[in-house]
């Protein structure tokens, strides 16, 4: 699909990545709490190591 195709899913589409979703959030959430890890706080981390892994502006 194009990205804009991406956008705009049928019904039954959108319910299934919503269920995918979910499944990915449960999983997720047991794993970080079982390694009592803030996975909010984990994401910002991983945020900040990308922006210097990744920069939008290579270095001069």
């Amino acid at each position: 699909m194009e990205n804009a195709e991406s956008l705009k899913v049928d019904a039954a589409t959108r319910q299934h990545i919503e269920e995918e979703v979910g499944d990915v959030m449960i999983y997720l959430t047991m794993l970080a709490e079982k390694f009592d890890i803030d996975p909010i706080a984990a994401a910002h981390k991983k945020m900040v190591g990308n922006v210097k892994k990744y920069p939008s502006h290579p270095p001069r």
